[in-house]
Formats: C-alpha cells, sequence, structure tokens
C-alpha cells in the first residue's frame, strides 16, 4: 500500500515510517525540514521537503500541495506523524479526494485533550483518577491555591516535561515564578506530585472504541521498557475513549501511586508517542494497524497485547564495537531485552547511526542550559 507520511521535521516521521516500512508499505515522506534521518532508511521511497512557514500559513495552500502530492504519487493513506499535522489535517484532511486519511481525532477534541486543564475536568466528568490541580493565572495566587506540596508547576500544552517544575514549598513555588532562568509564563498548572512508579497507556481508537493498546513502564536504571497489562488502567482508558468518542492515536501518561497502587491519569498527548519503535519491537504496530483501519479492514482483529521487556538502547557505533568484543573474544551475550532491539536496530542501521552520531556532537558541542535547583529532572534524581 502507498503511504505518505506528513511531518513538520520532528524525530515522528522516522518512527512513523520505519512501522510503515517493516510493515510492507511503500512510504514517501513529506517533511518541513530539508534533512530528516528517514532519507537514509531501507524503508524511505521518496523524501520531498517544504518550506515550513506553509504549515505556519493556512493561506499558503499546503493542503492543495498534498492533495496534489496524493493523486500524482497515487497515495492510498495518508499519516500525519506528529501533533502540528494531526492538528491541520483535522481541519483541512477531507480536502484530501485521492487518498484515505489516518484516523485523527476532531480538531476540539483533540485540543481539549492536550490542554491539560481541560483534560482535568474530563477526567473528573468521567471518575477517572486525576492528581489534585489549581490554574495559577497570576503569581500572586501560588500561595492561596497550591496546597499539598510537593506540586509539579507545568504549562497548559506542552509535553515531554518540557516546561515542567517541581517545587517542594510555597516559598519554592513563588522564587520559581519570580526566576529569570525558569521563565516560566502564566497561566501554569500546579499538580500534586504523585509519587510511584511512570507508565505510558498507548491507545489506537475508531471513534471511541478501542482497535490496540500497549501498557509500559520505563526502567531508567536499566533502560528498559517493560510491557504489561493491567484491566484497571485499561477500563479507566477505554472510559475516556468512549466519552470523547476519542479517533486515532493517544498516549496517557500515568503514575500509579506507591502508598495507595491507585493510577493516576496524569495527562493526555493526542499523538504517537516518543517511543513509537520501541512498541513496534514488542510487536503492535500502531501506525500500520491505523492504516488498516482507516481502509475498512479489522485491525483489532490483528491486535495481540505487548508483554515482555525491550531495551530502550539503539544501535550506534560505541555499542556495534560493545557487540564485537563480546562476539570476538567470546564475552557473556547480550541478555534478550537487549537482543531483540539490536536484531531490529540492525535491519535498518543508518538512521540509528545518524541520530547516535548527531546526538555525539550536539553534546559536545553545545554548552547546557543553566538548570534551577527546582527543576522536574533534578527533583526526579532525588525522588528516585
Amino acid at each position: 500500500m502507498n503511504t505518505l507520511v506528513l511531518g513538520s521535521g520532528s524525530n515522528f516521521s522516522f518512527q512513523v515510517g520505519t512501522c510503515l516500512g517493516t510493515a510492507g508499505h511503500r512510504v514517501d515522506l513529506l517533511v518541513g525540514h530539508t534533512h530528516n534521518s528517514f532519507q537514509v532508511s531501507r524503508y524511505c521511497h521518496r523524501f520531498t521537503s517544504f518550506p515550513p512557514q506553509l504549515l505556519l500559513d493556512e493561506s499558503l495552500g499546503l493542503i492543495d500541495r498534498i492533495s496534489n502530492y496524493c493523486k500524482t504519487r497515487r497515495i492510498d493513506v495518508v499519516v500525519p506523524a506528529d501533533f502540528e499535522f494531526i492538528q491541520y489535517l483535522g481541519r483541512h484532511g477531507k480536502s484530501i479526494e485521492d487518498a484515505t486519511l489516518f484516523p485523527v481525532p476532531a480538531t476540539d477534541t483533540m485540543l481539549r485533550m492536550h490542554n491539560k486543564w481541560q483534560f482535568r475536568s474530563i477526567a473528573r466528568q468521567v471518575g477517572v483518577p486525576h492528581p489534585e490541580t489549581c490554574l495559577i493565572e497570576r503569581a500572586d495566587q501560588s500561595q492561596e491555591q497550591a496546597t499539598g506540596f510537593p506540586v509539579v508547576v507545568k504549562p497548559l500544552d506542552m509535553n515531554s516535561a518540557h516546561g515542567a517544575w517541581i517545587v517542594r514549598s510555597p516559598d519554592d513555588l513563588r522564587a520559581l515564578l519570580a526566576d529569570p532562568i525558569a521563565d516560566v509564563r502564566l497561566p501554569v498548572l500546579a499538580q500534586q506530585f504523585i509519587a510511584g512508579d511512570h507508565h505510558d497507556l498507548t491507545i489506537l481508537a475508531d471513534n471511541g472504541r478501542i482497535l490496540a493498546w500497549t501498557l509500559q513502564r520505563c526502567d531508567l536504571d536499566n533502560q528498559t521498557m517493560h510491557f504489561t497489562s493491567h484491566e484497571y488502567i485499561l477500563a479507566l482508558g477505554r472510559r475516556l475513549i468512549a466519552a470523547t468518542q476519542f479517533h486515532g492515536v493517544i498516549d496517557f501518561d500515568i503514575r500509579i501511586e506507591r502508598k495507595t497502587a491507585i493510577p493516576f491519569f496524569i495527562e493526555a498527548n493526542p499523538r504517537f508517542p516518543g517511543t513509537l519503535i520501541y512498541k513496534l519491537w514488542a510487536g503492535v504496530n500502531f501506525p500500520h494497524l491505523g492504516v488498516v483501519a482507516a481502509r475498512g479492514a479489522d485491525a483489532a482483529s490483528m491486535f495481540t497485547p505487548a508483554q515482555g521487556a525491550i531495551c530502550r538502547h539503539t544501535i550506534s557505533p560505541k555499542r556495534m564495537a560493545e557487540l564485537f568484543i563480546r562476539r570476538r573474544f567470546g564475552r557473556t551475550p547480550l541478555p534478550p531485552e537487549r537482543q531483540g532491539s539490536w536484531e531490529q536496530s540492525l535491519r535498518d542501521p543508518w538512521p540509528y547511526l545518524i541520530e547516535s552520531v548527531h546526538g555525539t556532537l550536539t553534546n559536545l558541542f553545545t554548552k547546557p542550559p543553566s538548570v534551577p535547583p527546582h527543576s522536574a529532572a533534578e527533583y526526579r534524581r532525588n525522588e528516585e
């Protein structure tokens, strides 16, 4: 099947393209950046870039360019890889006449789920556990409303812990809001910090019905993804999906409280998760299943829940040398969870090598930013 992956330039397009390519689809990539690691992938049939301002200015006719591409290249399914394009196709996708659109949520539903303050209301309405949360719109509200420290202070519409800070007291909160390095821009949320294990629940849904899902916990010490099942968490996820009639892929951040074992749904990201490639390696190919559903076939019958452990490490020059030494000198073999990731990475090594070298050079020549003492990352290191 001929697929067109749309990306704004993020790593999501590489992961989505890889998932589709391993399932046997022909993958074209149209991205708002001149370079993308998927360009050198064995699964990339054609790479085309467009000026990024086309995505920002809807009067410039990006949707016409996409429509013409689908007609000329005989595209069967259009797959938005990241949040920007999911939102864009939610508004303009009906204009594409010569290809089927991958499942995307209605724009208002997507924005409600993505906005952390509005997601709080949705979760409470359907009886899904959610941390105590207050909205801080003025700096003088910090002592009035935020209670139950420590709290997480974060923007309403960002993800991947960007802009998130964890503070222990009202004094620390006031200091954070006044800190020029932190540059906290109101309004923000002050949310109860849940001490416990972090899980991700990823769901592919068809108008309120779950077609496929994965539940994973990340072991930070061993850099390993543990895929598991939890009937209560899945039931809560099903409740949210049904109540919003969600259509597409969504990823829920969950914390299982250490003291009570209650799973708190922290926030929702209505897009593919950043760990999509590991879900593929665990046996659940969300982009492929979404393409199957878009074409009217029964994707749910093709789904098998993921179980077991997958190492987060992918291929890199350092790990290639490690593997050579292990084999050459008879050292102990790689553990099973790492063998799987090596096997998958070696099928298409160049994108992983490029990402690894780029990351290494960036770390060598880029000065790390100054981080205030109340950053989320620093707190997590102390907490764990």
